[in-house]
């Protein structure tokens, strides 16, 4: 019987290899100078503001590897908050990265619009860092979370950004202005 770090690895690597063995049309120009290839997913949200009723979630790997963003949300979760918000029922994937698995590849950004409440929290444990080639984690990045109405209001821009550091990889989260 295969480990679930096996199943895993075959499925990211299985994931990756589609996306790079895919024609891409052009590429798209990152807002902060690097350069997105494509990561085979439209964002779900349109170059206007986020609606009042929604938090806007945006998610850029600015690092030569792919990126398991293992974003999580919750309504009002229970103290305390990290480990509250941390587990799998509040884990969202659908609608990130190549196909909706929550992957993004290497230089790409995708978002989403989330509906908002005053007692939103969202997080990241800090994302795996993955060999294109292996389908092996490298790394993770460092566990980041905000929540609703302490950090940031209801028609915000959230912003997870993956990369590399020297010797390491880093997340950080941020309210974009």
């Amino acid at each position: 019987m295969e480990t679930k770090a096996k199943i895993r690895s075959k499925y990211v690597l299985t994931v990756l290899t589609l996306l790079m063995t895919s024609t891409w049309v052009g590429c798209v120009a990152m807002p902060d100078g690097g350069e997105d290839n494509g990561d085979g997913s439209e964002p779900a949200t349109s170059p206007e503001p986020p609606s009042l009723d929604s938090v806007r979630i945006r998610f850029r790997n600015l690092s030569t590897t792919a990126v398991d963003t293992q974003f999580y949300a919750a309504d009002a979760p229970a103290e305390p908050l990290h480990e509250s918000l941390l587990v799998p029922a509040n884990l969202l994937q659908a609608g990130i990265g190549i196909g909706g698995t929550g992957i993004l590849g290497p230089l790409s950004v995708d978002a989403l619009d989330l509906p908002c409440s005053e007692t939103l929290v969202v997080g990241t444990t800090g994302g795996e860092f993955i060999d294109a080639d292996l389908g092996t984690v490298l790394g993770s990045g460092t566990v980041r979370f905000m929540q609703a109405p302490f950090q940031f209001d209801c028609g915000t821009i959230l912003v997870f950004e993956y990369s590399e550091t020297t010797g390491g990889y880093n997340t950080i989260l941020y309210q974009e202005h």
